[in-house]
C-alpha cells in the first residue's frame, strides 16, 4: 500500500506527517513491508530540505527529516499512490482537477480520519421502510476503510477546519502548532485506518 502526504512545497508539512505516519505504522503493524510511505508537494522546487525547525521538532520525537529533500507530485507519483493525503482542501481539489478517477483516494487528512470516525461510530440510514441502518464499525482492511470513507462523504460536509496551515514565516502559525496539529491527527488516522 503506497500512502503519499501533500502540502504546498513539501518542506513542512508532508514530510512531517509522513514521518508521523511511518512511525504509526512501525507501531500498529510491526515488520509490514507491503507499506511505502512518501511525500511531496504540489507546487515544489525539486531538492530542497525540510525546514530546519520541522527538523528540529522531528528530532525530539526520535524522528529524522534530514535526508528529506523536496519533490513535486507528478503524474507518475499521482498514479502509484493508493492514497494521497492532503493538508487543505484546496490541495485536494488541484489533484482532482489534474488526474481523473482520483477522488476515490484522494482526501484532506483531517477529513479523512472524521469519515473513518463516522464509518467506526455512526450508522447510515438506508431508507428502508422499517428505518433499518447499515452495519456500523470498520471494515477489517485498510483499502476496504478507504473505500467506505469515500462512501461516508455524501453525509459530510466540507470542514475549512479540516486544513492544515501552513507555518511560514508571517502566517501567524508557528511549526510547533503545525507539528502538533499533524501528531495529532496522524495519531488519529493510525489507530483509524492501521489499527485492529
Amino acid at each position: 500500500m503506497h500512502v503519499t502526504f501533500v502540502c504546498e512545497a513539501n518542506q513542512a508539512r508532508s514530510p512531517a506527517a509522513a514521518a508521523l505516519f511511518t512511525a504509526e505504522l512501525r507501531r500498529h503493524r510491526p515488520g509490514d513491508a507491503a507499506w511505502t510511505v512518501t511525500s511531496a508537494g504540489v507546487f515544489a522546487t525539486a531538492g530542497v530540505p525540510a525546514l530546519p525547525a520541522m527538523q528540529d521538532l522531528a528530532a525530539a520525537r526520535g524522528l529524522d527529516l534530514s535526508a528529506h529533500r523536496s519533490r513535486g507530485l507528478d503524474e507518475h507519483a499521482t498514479a502509484i499512490a493508493d492514497l494521497l493525503l492532503t493538508m487543505t482542501r484546496e490541495q485536494a481539489d488541484l489533484i482532482g482537477a489534474r488526474t481523473n478517477g482520483v477522488v476515490t483516494r484522494c482526501f484532506v487528512l483531517d477529513e479523512l480520519v472524521a469519515l473513518l470516525t463516522a464509518v467506526r461510530d455512526e450508522p447510515v440510514p438506508t431508507g428502508a421502510p422499517d428505518g433499518a441502518t447499515a452495519v456500523v464499525g470498520l471494515p477489517p482492511t485498510p483499502r476496504e476503510r478507504i473505500a467506505a470513507a469515500h462512501a461516508r462523504r455524501p453525509f459530510r460536509r466540507s470542514d475549512p477546519a479540516d486544513d492544515v496551515a501552513d507555518p511560514l514565516e508571517g502566517s501567524g502559525v508557528t511549526p510547533e502548532a503545525t507539528f502538533a496539529r499533524l501528531e495529532r491527527s496522524v495519531a488519529a488516522l493510525g489507530t483509524l485506518l492501521l489499527g485492529a
